[in-house]
């Protein structure tokens, strides 16, 4: 149905297009399956990708998270979901990033994620979720986030812990108790949140979150970082 309105479509979008801020290039694809959005980063060298969050009679929670996780494997750039009606007239002044206790490193593509910070110079609470009151993780979180150069030069940082058995609920209170106005979700194979990242946590988080949500792969370091990252964090807790 909305191919057979191709035409309506495309000018309804050159009309949005031609109010934004910034010039903008109309695309229409049927669907944004790995090998179309390879393509058009080949094609448009962005920086991210932004994705509408749809409302929930469009789109379960699941498939909008299977969605995310196909684009960060076939892309491997930061997604931002935006819901729906959301109140973003002004740049992010408060930004919460959830983290675990381990070391990560963030790939050479994703150093636009450090600029927007920097030229945004927010708030920033950096929050661990654990089912026990855990104060050395929490700073350990902190340190693991610092030492990937994400809040480099950010003069208001804070660390934040949270008792809750559920991650995503942890992270959901933190949104409201801050204030936050983006979450930023580091995502690996091997952290709590990674590993859930199709199942419950993110899932839920994306579905949930009342403000955008930016999902930011990383990678995994090397022994010798991970080792030198540890006898850092060891140093700063002792």
């Amino acid at each position: 149905q909305e191919l057979a309105d191709e035409p309506g479509i495309k000018a309804m979008l050159a009309h949005l297009a031609a109010h934004l801020h910034t010039p903008a290039t109309v695309e229409l694809v049927t669907d944004l399956l790995p090998t179309a959005a390879q393509a058009l980063t080949r094609q448009h060298n962005p920086a991210l990708f932004v994705v509408g969050r749809p409302a929930d009679e469009a789109a379960t929670p699941d498939q909008v998270s299977l969605m995310l996780l196909e684009l960060l494997r076939a892309v491997q750039l930061p997604l931002l979901l935006v819901p729906q009606r959301t109140a973003a007239a002004t740049p992010p002044r408060r930004v919460l990033i959830a983290a675990d206790s381990e070391p990560f490193v963030l790939p050479a593509a994703i150093d636009g994620v450090k600029q927007l910070l920097h030229q945004l110079a927010p708030h920033v609470t950096i929050v661990h979720v654990s089912g026990i009151e855990d104060d050395e993780n929490c700073a350990r979180a902190k340190h693991a986030v610092e030492l990937s150069g994400l809040t480099t030069d950010l003069p208001d940082v804070e660390p934040r812990g949270y008792q809750y058995s559920r991650p995503a609920d942890g992270i959901l209170a933190a949104i409201n108790d801050v204030g936050a106005d983006l979450v930023v979700l580091l995502t690996r194979q091997r952290s709590y949140l990674g590993e859930l990242f199709h199942h419950s946590v993110t899932a839920e988080v994306l579905r949930r979150s009342p403000v955008p949500v930016l999902a930011v792969p990383a990678a995994e370091p090397t022994a010798g970082q991970r080792r030198q990252a540890h006898h850092a964090a060891d140093n700063m807790l002792a």
